[in-house]
């Protein structure tokens, strides 16, 4: 492995434990990597060929071959480093098991992910409102001045992820108040990664994500949870969000929470587009809510000089 990807990887792990040699951690590799890493550290890892029934992890490496076996002497709170190679594809280890990848590392011979349990749960909210961003902030502050004027008819939570923005965009989050939650990802993480972390962590019956360059209609929100409340058997729904001048926009997608999970959410190895459509395969055909619109958003600068 060069040298680089090594040095990575442990950035990872340290970014999950700085104490990683006070942890136990389980070596399933083929060729022992995780040992041969962290000899120096004076981790005690164990392998295979001494693992008792009841034996527990904070950090086990493996391959998509021993996955299972690394799943059932995993801790509660302990991470996975999978490695997928080049030909072996992620969306289907992803999706089949109560695990969620958190960040990953591409290599020539393939990928590693730094996967954890997914979280159970318990919905405290009727909407949690998802907003992704990267450089927003001209139109985020817009966006959320209106959420922040909501009529209150329906319970919500926002939860922001922000993709290592560069501009005034952690200087806005940070002077939020309220039921807000900002999480940050790695500014080269793909969107439906981003944004796959954001939904696991909706406490939300229902999750809609929302492009920061729009501006939801009024109503929106009864509409939505109307809708769910109509059609207890659909599991997502959308709404129509303008597209002008090319420019790519979020489809407002909500889903409801519990089966997002439950099914695997985003492939967080996709581009955006393709990974809801195979969201969307997984979770059944999606309600089309009429009332369930949004306008283009004004940047704000433009808004001061218009």
């Amino acid at each position: 492995m060069p040298p680089r990807c090594r040095q990575v990887l442990a950035a990872l792990l340290e970014s999950v434990s700085s104490d990683i040699a006070g942890h136990r951690c389980l070596d399933l590799s083929a060729n022992g990597l995780g040992g041969a890493w962290f000899d120096a550290r004076g981790v005690a890892w164990s392998d295979a060929s001494r693992l008792r029934p009841h034996d527990r992890f904070a950090l086990v490496v493996c391959e998509l071959a021993s996955i299972d076996l690394g799943l059932e002497h995993l801790d509660v709170e302990g991470v996975l480093l999978v490695f997928v190679s080049t030909n072996e594809a992620a969306a289907t280890w992803l999706t089949q098991r109560n695990i969620i990848s958190r960040a990953s590392v591409r290599s020539a011979e393939g990928n590693w992910f730094l996967c954890a349990r997914r979280p159970v749960l318990t919905p405290t909210y009727e909407v949690s409102l998802v907003v992704p961003c990267q450089d927003d902030a001209r139109y985020l502050a817009p966006l959320l001045l209106h959420l922040a004027n909501d009529p209150g008819e329906v319970t919500w939570e926002l939860v922001v992820v922000d993709r290592g923005s560069f501009d005034e965009t952690g200087a806005l989050l940070r002077s939020l108040q309220g039921d807000v939650r900002v999480i940050h990802r790695p500014r080269h993480t793909l969107q439906a990664d981003a944004l796959d972390v954001a939904l696991h962590a909706c406490a939300g019956e229902l999750a809609v994500v929302v492009d920061p360059h729009l501006i939801p209609a009024p109503g929106w929100l009864p509409a939505l949870t109307a809708a769910a409340a109509a059609s207890p058997e659909a599991l997502a729904f959308l709404g129509q969000s303008p597209a002008e001048d090319g420019e790519r926009l979020l489809p407002l997608l909500a889903v409801r929470s519990a089966p997002y999970r439950a099914r695997g959410g985003l492939d967080p190895t996709l581009a955006t587009e393709h990974a809801v459509s195979d969201l969307l395969c997984r979770l059944g055909t999606p309600r089309l809510v009429p009332a369930l619109t949004a306008d283009l958003g004004q940047p704000i600068d433009a808004a001061r000089t218009g």
